[in-house]
């Protein structure tokens, strides 16, 4: 059986970390770990023959682990069990998967425990106990956990424009925090032809956030306050992104009344894969 190579553990909300590469685990077996599932779209026309391809849509990552937790005694058979059950038990909030690259690259991808965990007897030898871990994540790329980030400041004949250098394989949504003074602003990604535009005033010392990752889509100020009535129509906020592969994403930034030295868009995100 080959030997798994890379360093696999789950990380909880409130920080516990249990670590499958190691003592008393080992991984078996794994996989759903290499290219996100996909689904190219197709569609027919009364005129042609076949059909026409209108592109593609990732769809939800199934991982699977076959994990040996090893014991000396019943008692620590148990210890063994409790520890799993406890740190995959299912929950509102998602499990981290944590995958380390042998050359220390982290890659991690949220998700939720789909099924496993069962304890059958044919699978135990002595008190060794096999079974079955089966993680769906509903966005199936995965990200390094390292923030990455660039801040604009507005200055009287500056540019309003700002250069990032997404260099990671899979697009990312960035979070975008906007610092008053500023009215009605608006940031074009002119990489991508897509815009965020919000129709309100952010004075001096405010902040709005507009968070544009796949499963999140919020705008709010600094109290937390629910700001997406201020979304301008033609806004994209739904597909806003970074483009990968190594492109220059220009942002153009756009407003009234705008301060010198003070208002700031803060651009931050983090880098994301198609697979490991």
């Amino acid at each position: 059986m080959p030997t798994e190579i890379l360093q696999v553990s789950i990380l909880t909300k409130n920080g516990t970390l249990l670590n499958l590469s190691e003592s008393p685990y080992t991984i078996c077996e794994s996989e759903g770990l290499g290219m996100a599932p996909f689904q190219r779209i197709l569609e027919r026309d009364v005129s042609l023959h076949g059909k026409r391809d209108m592109g593609y849509l990732l769809e939800t990552r199934t991982i699977r682990f076959q994990l040996k937790a090893s014991a000396g005694s019943p008692v620590e058979h148990f210890q063994r069990r409790d520890e799993l059950l406890s740190v995959l038990r299912p929950g509102e909030d998602p499990l981290t998967l944590r995958i380390t690259l042998p050359g220390g690259e982290v890659r991690d991808i949220d998700c939720h425990l789909l099924k496993g965990l069962d304890f059958r007897t044919r699978d135990r030898k002595g008190y060794v106990q096999e079974t079955e871990i089966v993680l769906q994540a509903p966005d199936p790329t995965f990200f390094d956990p390292q923030v990455q980030s660039t801040v604009w400041t507005y200055s009287t004949g500056g540019s309003m424009e700002l250069d990032i250098a997404y260099t990671a394989g899979w697009h990312a949504y960035p979070l975008l925090e906007i610092m008053g003074p500023v009215v009605n602003p608006a940031i074009f990604n002119e990489t991508t032809g897509e815009l965020i535009r919000l129709d309100t005033t952010i004075n001096l010392g405010e902040t709005v956030t507009v968070d544009t990752r796949t499963s999140i889509k919020t705008i709010k100020n600094q109290a937390d306050t629910n700001l997406m009535g201020i979304v301008n129509p033609i806004s994209d906020l739904g597909t806003f992104h970074l483009v990968a592969n190594g492109s220059v994403n220009t942002f153009t930034i756009a407003g009234s009344g705008m301060g010198n030295g003070t208002t700031e868009v803060k651009v931050s995100w983090n880098n994301r894969y198609i697979g490991v």
